[in-house]
């Protein structure tokens, strides 16, 4: 405590975050001072990293990594080539094939009120193994190829038998036939090599919170001491039981998902219908619960990513009131939409300088001196639009008893 009686912290916690509350009397009892103050701690932001998974079709789905932090007034802000593009709670950001062949660089940054880091800048790179046909396709078409091929050598190398049957011929090991042999399994063999590549290249990942349709992915089930369960059931919130496993064998499975060795729910291709909280309860042989678990998954359709989903932002505009000291208030027009989830960010100069729900933004009469641009973006979680650019002018004419004085004086002559 400080020699006036002020409260001094000597480095604050979270634990400190709180109201403070302050009584003061003076010597014969009498209350002199009262009030309250309010503080509210953050941790430092660390630095995110972006990760990227790659969909079948092309697609893309960025996911800004904070170590697993579970401050909640973390806001994630997506950037494009040095452009904000979303900036949201969520950390996710999807990408259609389209934007993913445009190479262009993407990274995030985390902030909450008080701390902001940016990640490095990463470029995204899903390109197919041959233009035109995703991995699977060509892991089919690989496949295929690879047994033709060898059907071929078998059909030549009786071929060869046949027509040699009375001739000491080696159909083996030299003629037109052994090269032609010998070029025919170099070929299988880096098809076979291909195909593999193309097969592994199709990999399954940890489901996140949001998905893209088609995406195909695990919810990992855990155990105490990892120990292997007995009876393993899944549930989901919406459609009731999906997997029930006893002893080795399947009780009950909805359609499109799979248990994995360590129990883990997989799902094939996710669709709409999946979307909801998925529990998990696990049990050894005597009927202990060893695990219990849950996860939250929300399945979207990428052309619902790109359009809207219930209402396409409409595009704003920046109208501008001046009031008479020279003050002014910036209102981003919306057209009276009534969208709840529609967020407006303001740029001064391209730079973003509030991010809230209300849609007004107040300039001193100083800032509008400085005669810089303004703008305002609204957008909802899956819908964006910018106003054009307006540079703010508030010019007012101040009467005194003079002024007026001389217009009279003018108009009598």
């Amino acid at each position: 405590m400080e020699e006036d009686g002020s409260f001094r912290f000597q480095s604050v916690g979270l634990k400190d975050t709180g109201t403070y509350i302050y009584t003061v009397t003076s010597a014969d009892g009498t209350e002199i001072g009262k009030d309250k103050v309010e503080i509210k701690v953050y941790e430092k932001v660390p630095k995110p990293t972006v990760n990227i998974s790659c969909i079948a079709d092309g697609n893309a789905a960025l996911t800004c990594d904070v170590e697993n932090s579970k401050d909640p007034s973390l806001t994630v802000s997506w950037y494009e080539d040095g452009k904000l593009i979303q900036n949201e709670i969520k950390p996710q950001v999807f990408l259609s094939s389209t934007q993913v062949q445009e190479n262009k660089t993407y990274s995030c940054e985390t902030h909450n009120p008080v701390n902001r880091v940016i990640s490095e800048n990463v470029t995204v790179s899903c390109g197919n193994l041959v233009p035109g046909f995703d991995r699977i396709t060509v892991s089919i078409i690989a496949g295929g190829g690879a047994l033709l091929l060898l059907l071929l050598i078998i059909c030549a190398y009786r071929s060869c038998q046949r027509s040699t049957k009375h001739q000491q011929v080696d159909c083996e090991g030299s003629g037109t036939f052994a090269v032609f042999r010998r070029t025919m399994i170099f070929q299988y063999s880096l098809l076979l090599i291909f195909c593999g590549f193309a097969a592994l290249s199709v990999s399954t990942e940890t489901c996140g919170k949001d998905l893209l349709v088609g995406t195909s992915c695990i919810i990992k089930l855990t155990t105490k001491n990892n120990e292997k369960p007995y009876e393993i059931k899944w549930v989901h919130d919406r459609n009731g039981d999906i997997l029930r496993w006893r002893d080795g064998n399947i009780k009950g499975k909805a359609e499109g998902v799979s248990k994995d060795e360590d129990g883990s729910l997989r799902f094939q291709s996710v669709s709409l219908k999946d979307t909801g909280t998925y529990t998990y309860t696990a049990f050894n042989t005597d009927g202990t619960e060893i695990g219990k678990g849950d996860a939250e998954i929300k399945v979207y359709v990428l052309t619902v990513l790109t359009e809207c989903v219930t209402e396409k932002v409409p595009k704003p505009t920046v109208n501008i009131n001046c009031s008479a000291d020279g003050n002014a208030a910036l209102t981003c027009d919306m057209e009276n939409s009534k969208d709840p989830s529609l967020t407006v960010s303001w740029y001064e100069d391209g730079k973003l300088i509030q991010d809230e729900i209300k849609p007004q933004v107040f300039l001193s009469s100083t800032q509008v001196q400085e005669n810089k641009p303004y703008s305002c973006e609204t957008h909802n979680p899956v819908s964006r639009d910018e106003s054009e650019s307006v540079t703010v002018s508030c010019k007012f004419i101040y009467f005194t008893f003079f002024s007026f004085l001389n217009i009279l004086i003018l108009c009598y002559n």
